[in-house]
């Protein structure tokens, strides 16, 4: 079991309740939402004001943490096979030329 800090009193997280966001937050990335983007950030925010009771503030700004501690993560990853298969800006545009043929 896990504390929380919400504001100043602490909620007990069990495996069970850390698992129901990953799920949302897993469906959240099939859905794209025009003007907001991904849908994990809102999949996340709803499930943590809506199931926890944690004010959509404080929910917002995790979804968003949580979104650029994985941007962090995976940029170098992305980055490192791009340039392992010699993938640059112009390979890139030559591939979008490609595309809208």
């Amino acid at each position: 079991m896990t504390s929380l800090v919400k504001g100043v009193a602490t909620i007990n997280i069990t495996s069970v309740d850390s698992s129901v966001p990953t799920g949302f937050t897993s469906s959240g990335e099939i859905v794209q939402f025009p003007g907001v983007g991904g849908g994990t950030r809102v999949a996340v925010t709803l499930v943590l004001t809506e199931l926890f009771g944690i004010r959509p503030e404080l929910a917002t700004s995790f979804a968003f943490l949580l979104l650029i501690i994985i941007f962090v993560e995976m940029s170098p990853i992305g980055f490192g096979l791009a340039l392992q298969e010699r993938l640059g800006w112009q390979g890139l545009r030559q591939i979008g030329r490609e595309a809208a043929r």
